[in-house]
């Protein structure tokens, strides 16, 4: 007998209208903890479930146990409270993929690529054991749950990248043992800083993007994640970083903590040169929306326009100053202070501190010894890199997920900003904002009602690019579920 309650929602009658599937890029379930707890027990022993049971109750509940003073003392990120959908109906839909997958129609959309709640916390564990027991326990107990619902939910597979060891061996796992086919990582690795003494400018922490400057080289995971055709979906999160641990506001630490995490992630990526090395690799940013996105490409350009080191020499170089001509200024325009310091300002007349002319421009022309990098940011990019070359790697190798009140997907198709950019409907489903499970498509058509963007973005939105985003490296991701022989046909053009 069904439970669906409106099976004439206005998002199906939507959906009955559209010419085109809609593909939800990044919806959710709420995993059971008991059922979580035995999948751990089986991969790391009764003590690790207990272990990580007890933990998860303290990062939740420690905060309301602890005095306000010791919060403020302690700087205690205030957690979200009620983070889950709160009807009884989606919170079943969400706890059950049989009951997600007989609402589908209901709900508008056609295919969902489902995320877990819980596991996205697993991938930013710090020890080791439980990160990757976790991670494990995650993709059996998804694979097993979900497996007679493929046709409609794909489950992600959780993978751990605090090296790229660890990600190659899950990643294999999950999809040659699993027959899993999309996964989620982060891009936004927090590690702590232990050089021995430590400098009063020293962080406790950094956060590696996996992409530059990492301790490790992570080309051999990107380069697994081809061979086995998964597109890498980031769901990094900024939430506890230091600008974003308010004690009594939630609401704070949430706003933005996405997009964030996102920017550094794509930033460290693009400058790292990864889409550079890897051509047909491709990267979903999920929940940050789009106007990052179009930040930091747009600074991209304006900073390589300005920093790219051929404008550097012209423009910038120290040794280009005329010390004869600034003399003769300062003693013309100056008052009797500059004179005064003539000599002085003379040996340093940038804001180079206590260094001379000559002295600046060999301190950086050393620093070239250590690789292109050191001097020239965009080296990565290749030595002929063009404005026309960041705007396609960076456009070409990036898709964004937006959910569907986001109205910044705007700015992913600004033709007036050159942007070009690829939006992916997220209906984010499960999870606090989404007060109606099925008001997601019907929120999302609204972009289109009012205007903010076309029914032809609105087609790339909720099926081309989520689409196009997993068939770009596994031409038979969709094949045998429900859209399969259109997503032949877009293939076919």
């Amino acid at each position: 007998m069904s439970v669906i309650l409106d099976s004439t929602s206005r998002s199906a009658e939507l959906r009955a209208q559209f010419d085109h599937p809609v593909v939800d890029g990044d919806g959710h379930w709420l995993e059971p903890i008991p059922i979580l707890a035995e999948f751990l027990a089986e991969v790391g022993g009764a003590k690790m479930a207990d272990d990580y049971l007890a933990s998860h109750r303290d990062a939740y509940c420690g905060w309301y146990e602890m005095p306000v003073d010791e919060r403020l003392a302690r700087r205690q990120l205030r957690p979200i409270a009620w983070p889950n959908c709160g009807n009884t109906i989606d919170r079943a839909t969400a706890l059950m993929p049989r009951l997600m997958h007989e609402r589908l129609d209901e709900f508008g959309i056609d295919v969902s690529i489902v995320y877990p709640s819980l596991g996205l916390g697993a991938v930013h564990m710090q020890d080791q054991d439980l990160r990757r027991s976790f991670c494990r326990a995650m993709n059996l107990m998804a694979a097993e749950l979900f497996e007679p619902y493929r046709d409609r939910l794909v489950p992600v597979a959780c993978i751990p990248s605090f090296t790229p060891d660890e990600g190659i061996e899950e990643l294999e796992f999950a999809v040659n043992e699993l027959g899993l086919r999309a996964m989620y990582m982060t891009c936004a690795v927090k590690r702590f800083v232990t050089v021995d003494p430590p400098s009063p400018f020293q962080p406790p922490y950094y956060i590696d993007n996996l992409g530059l400057d990492s301790p490790y080289d992570y080309d051999p995971l990107w380069a697994k994640a081809v061979e086995l055709g998964v597109a890498v979906s980031m769901h990094a999160g900024g939430m506890g970083w230091p600008d974003r641990t308010s004690v009594t506001s939630s609401v704070y630490n949430h706003i933005g903590h996405f997009g964030a995490a996102n920017h550094a992630a794509a930033k460290g990526l693009f400058l790292g040169g990864v889409t550079k090395r890897f051509p047909g690799l491709k990267f979903a940013f999920l929940e940050g929306g789009a106007g990052w996105a179009a930040n930091l490409l747009l600074d991209l350009i304006g900073h390589w326009e300005k920093r790219r080191l051929p404008a550097m020499l012209a423009n910038l170089n120290p040794a280009n100053i005329d010390l004869d001509q600034l003399g003769e200024l300062i003693r013309q325009y100056g008052d009797a202070r500059h004179v005064h310091h003539l000599d002085a300002i003379l040996s340093t007349p940038g804001s180079e501190v206590h260094s001379t002319n000559a002295e600046v421009v060999e301190r950086e022309e050393r620093e070239r010894e250590n690789g292109p990098m050191y001097m020239d940011d965009y080296a990565a990019l290749g030595p002929d890199i063009t404005e026309g070359d960041i705007v396609r790697l960076f456009a070409t190798n990036f898709y964004f997920g937006c959910e569907a009140d986001d109205p910044t997907v705007r700015w992913a198709f600004d033709e007036a900003a050159g942007l070009d950019l690829k939006p992916i409907f997220s209906s984010d489903i499960s999870h606090w904002d989404v007060t109606h499970m099925n008001e997601t498509v019907e929120e999302a058509y609204e972009l289109v009602e009012h205007g903010v963007i076309t029914p032809e973005q609105f087609r790339k939105f909720v099926f081309e690019y989520p689409v196009e985003l997993r068939v770009g490296m596994a031409p038979d991701f969709f094949r045998g579920t429900r859209i399969g022989d259109q997503v032949d046909e877009l293939a076919a053009g």
